[in-house]
């Protein structure tokens, strides 16, 4: 009678080819999984910088020169201790230009509004007659690495240092993932002011 069944030979080389297939395969599996994550990160990237930029241009357009016509008060004040004088329309400050401070007029009241980077994160304070609120605009899972404000034209003639140019701003923002080795972007944009900057 003849015996019936796998050889030890057979049965190892049946075992190395199922280990090769399945090392092959989780291979596959694991970097599908890191593409994946890839892309997710970079979605929820580009989802947050493309608002934060579109709110932060948006809001900087309705940007009001400080005039005298503008009565004293909170907000009034709180911009001027942030060196927006009189003539002008937005003021950047701090190292590299990392703070972007503008008075606007909201809801039927004038309030001084700064964007400015705080811990790797952008902040937005608005300060009005009942106090200063602060919101942050992107999350903790982002990592803001530059945020830089350049202005020109931000005063009117008879102030020092004023040109005739209608005001504008330029944003440059560079975020990244806080994820290791995550995906980065860096936006840049130019704003002008809404009103028209006439020289009176």
């Amino acid at each position: 009678m003849k015996n019936k069944g796998f050889t030890l030979v057979e049965m190892l080389v049946v075992m190395a080819v199922f280990s090769i297939m399945m090392v092959a395969i989780m291979g596959i599996m694991v970097s599908s999984l890191r593409v994946q994550r890839h892309y997710l990160a970079s979605q929820k990237l580009m989802d947050q910088t493309s608002y934060v930029m579109e709110y932060m241009t948006r809001t900087i357009r309705m940007a009001k020169k400080l005039t005298d016509d503008i009565p004293n008060g909170y907000a009034r004040t709180a911009c001027e201790n942030s060196d927006l004088i009189e003539g002008c329309s937005y003021k950047a400050e701090t190292i590299g230009n990392s703070q972007l401070v503008f008075l606007r007029h909201r809801d039927g009241a004038n309030v001084c509004q700064k964007f400015t980077i705080i811990q790797g994160r952008v902040r937005q304070e608005i300060i009005d007659g009942s106090g200063t609120s602060g919101t942050w605009l992107t999350s903790e899972d982002l990592i803001v690495e530059k945020l830089n404000f350049r202005i020109e034209g931000e005063c009117q003639e008879g102030v020092p240092g004023a040109g005739v140019d209608q005001p504008k701003v330029t944003i440059v923002l560079e975020v990244k993932s806080d994820t290791v080795d995550g995906p980065s972007i860096e936006l840049q944009t130019t704003v002008s002011q809404r009103d028209l900057d006439i020289p009176e």
